[in-house]
């Protein structure tokens, strides 16, 4: 069977990978796509210049289009949050008890402003304000970094969640071994 007319019949069942495993997924190709070479050498050095340039205004363009997100910390916050981090390296850990309490208190008021902010822009477009404190709430709760035992910092989803499985398992395991 043909590669082409199978990819194109049958492509809500399959996935066909062809060469390279590290492959991107990217957007369906259509068949005169499908033989452009991407990895092609370019004979004519101008050609390839020509390309690079269209590339990097294609690029320009689409970048100029992104909306900026709104800070959710503001740059006080962020300030104190970078002292804590020195004073930290450098041992003082008066100073930074209370830059860690300072913290505490400067995101909490920083978080409470966006939410106010984020439920007063709901209500100014018409939306449910129930569903925007549920939206915000839901997107507050996710855990970004995880400390493990042997003090090791993981961001890894899946590593994250065995630790927290291990830890439980753990502490509600019985510790009293009968004997047999």
């Amino acid at each position: 069977m043909d590669l082409e007319k199978f990819y194109r019949e049958d492509h809500t069942y399959y996935k066909v990978i062809v060469g390279d495993f590290n492959a991107k997924i990217v957007p369906r190709r259509t068949p005169e796509e499908l033989h452009i070479e991407a990895d092609t050498v370019v004979d004519n050095i101008d050609e390839e210049y020509e390309r690079l340039i269209q590339h990097l205004r294609d690029s320009a363009k689409k970048a100029e289009g992104l909306t900026t997100t709104k800070r959710r910390l503001s740059h006080e916050t962020l300030e104190l949050i970078r002292l804590l981090g020195a004073a930290r390296a450098a041992g003082n850990y008066q100073l930074t008890s209370e830059l860690a309490r300072r913290c505490r208190e400067a995101i909490k008021e920083d978080l409470k402003e966006r939410r106010a902010a984020v439920l007063a822009e709901a209500a100014e477009a018409g939306r449910s304000i129930r569903n925007t404190r549920r939206d915000f709430a839901n997107r507050n709760t996710k855990m970004t970094a995880l400390r493990r035992p042997d003090g090791t910092i993981t961001s890894s989803r899946r590593v994250m969640e065995k630790v927290i499985y291990d830890f439980y398992s753990d502490l509600f395991d019985s510790h009293v071994h009968l004997p047999p």
